[in-house]
């Protein structure tokens, strides 16, 4: 039977074994029912600024609601268009190993013309990570009491941890390690995606207070890494990127400034991406974060859904 791969994340007990602690999700659902009613918010899951980042929305008697939370569509963008095509190998009978090299190649193209981000769109696929972990809302943060942003977050060691699922090659048998190659991209893209989406932040700030003190030191650390990165390989881009944020001042009331420099550092990013395999940035290689600073171990095979059923699924699964 064809299927495809849908991860599913469980909620996990903290402390020792035998301790009666909350779990992780217990303490989360805590606090954000204190963030929600610090800002006023009565339902978490009717808050744009919550369902934006923490939930899936969908129609649900043919209304637009939140029906499930961080999940595929969070990177890969809204399923309806091109779920059922991502996973038809040439008929409901063809295993993906069956697949004519013709029909992989129009699959691959007709998925991407209905908008599903892949792998290959790093730069895409990774600032919807930072448009979440790094939060942009000063009331959200100041008045709510939210973090300013996961403030460990970072592409390589969040991406090959917990959440990797590189089964596909191996036929659902073993969650592959990413190529050194992929890392180094993934490092670089993520540290000027960091800054990128940390200047947009710092643009809306309108006050002193944890959100602008917090956001602007994230941005000058991740500026501090960009330096380490061109100290030790040439990286037109990165060097670009460096001369765009020398000229700026990080302050309060400089929206403009701050958001035309987070564009041009955006075009730089995906510039780079578009244009680089890693291959040639082994230089990077002692700085980047190693197996044992990965957030949480890759998980094993997940459930399998059927492409038969996978047309009721995509009907639910769209935020257009």
């Amino acid at each position: 039977m064809n299927a495809v791969n849908v991860t599913k994340r469980k909620c996990t007990s903290g402390g020792r074994p035998g301790t009666p602690k909350p779990s992780r999700c217990s303490r989360a659902k805590k606090k954000a029912k204190e963030i929600a009613g610090n800002i006023g918010i009565k339902r978490v899951k009717k808050a744009g600024a919550c369902v934006t980042c923490h939930f899936i929305s969908g129609y649900k008697k043919n209304k637009v609601k939140a029906i499930a939370g961080i999940s595929c569509e969070s990177c890969h963008g809204p399923a309806k268009d091109w779920l059922k095509v991502h996973g038809d190998y040439g008929g409901q009978k063809v295993p993906r190993e069956r697949e004519t090299p013709e029909h992989k190649a129009e699959r691959l193209a007709a998925i991407e013309e209905s908008g599903m981000i892949r792998p290959g769109d790093l730069y895409r696929l990774a600032a919807n990570c930072y448009r979440c972990h790094i939060v942009s809302d000063e009331k959200l943060v100041n008045v709510g009491g939210h973090r300013s942003a996961s403030h460990d977050f970072e592409l390589v060691s969040w991406s090959l941890g917990e959440i990797r699922h590189k089964f596909l090659r191996s036929e659902g048998k073993k969650n592959e390690d990413v190529p050194p190659e992929r890392q180094r991209m993934l490092y670089v893209v993520g540290q000027a995606l960091d800054l990128e989406y940390g200047l947009r932040a710092l643009a809306k700030a309108t006050e002193a207070g944890t959100y602008a003190t917090a956001t602007t030191t994230r941005v000058q650390r991740v500026v501090d890494t960009l330096q380490e990165i061109d100290a030790l390989i040439p990286i037109p881009e990165v060097k670009e990127i460096l001369e765009v944020i020398k000229g700026i001042d990080l302050k309060i009331g400089n929206e403009a400034a701050l958001a035309a420099a987070a564009g041009t550092i955006a075009a730089a990013t995906q510039q780079f991406a578009d244009a680089n395999d890693g291959s040639r940035l082994t230089a990077l290689d002692q700085i980047i974060p190693q197996v044992e600073q990965y957030k949480g171990k890759p998980g094993s095979l997940p459930e399998r859904v059927a492409v038969h059923d996978l047309p009721s699924l995509a009907g639910r699964l769209n935020r257009r």
